[in-house]
């Protein structure tokens, strides 16, 4: 409320820290009294009061982390996706990604780009910077890969139940 800083973290583990590399790192999410956040090689979960790090994991993300009662979902660089406990860091479970998507639809193993993470009705859903959409359960199991009508350009919201998205062309898009 007053604005005032109450404390700073520096959590790049480069030794000269520039105006470039001082920020690197995906989204603060606030949870609860947590603040999680990546850096360039790290994943870290803070006290949101002191900023102490309380738990530190040797991973960086490539998607924003979703938050759902006290597990943390998560997409790492290396292409995991990752369920963590919030309150003592216990990793739930680590899924190759594209492992499961090439067993899945039984093809060769290659790699995906992740675009999107959410959590849809108790559903995982990562969208694909291909335009396919992998709706897995909250244990990780893929139980849907469905191809989207074209590329999304924007991060997709739903609405009532309908996914809505921009595509390249700026034209907005309405999936049921």
């Amino acid at each position: 409320s007053n604005l005032k800083l109450n404390w700073l973290v520096n959590l790049n583990d480069q030794i000269e820290q520039t105006i470039n590399n001082i920020f690197i790192g995906t989204e603060v999410i606030s949870y609860k009294d947590k603040v999680l956040v990546s850096s360039n090689n790290n994943f870290f979960v803070l006290d949101s009061i002191s900023g102490s790090i309380l738990n530190q994991k040797n991973f960086s993300l490539k998607t924003r982390p979703i938050v759902s009662n006290d597990l943390i979902f998560l997409i790492t660089k290396n292409n995991l996706l990752i369920s963590m406990n919030i309150n003592d860091g216990n990793i739930i479970y680590s899924i190759d990604i594209d492992k499961n998507i090439s067993e899945f639809i039984g093809l060769k193993k290659e790699k995906v780009s992740a675009r999107t993470l959410m959590l849809v009705n108790n559903k995982i859903y990562i969208f694909l910077k291909n335009s396919h959409l992998i709706k897995l359960n909250l244990t990780g199991e893929i139980e849907e890969i469905t191809k989207l009508p074209s590329n999304l350009e924007t991060n997709p919201f739903f609405v009532d139940s309908s996914l809505f998205y921009l595509d390249r062309r700026n034209k907005l898009l309405k999936i049921n």
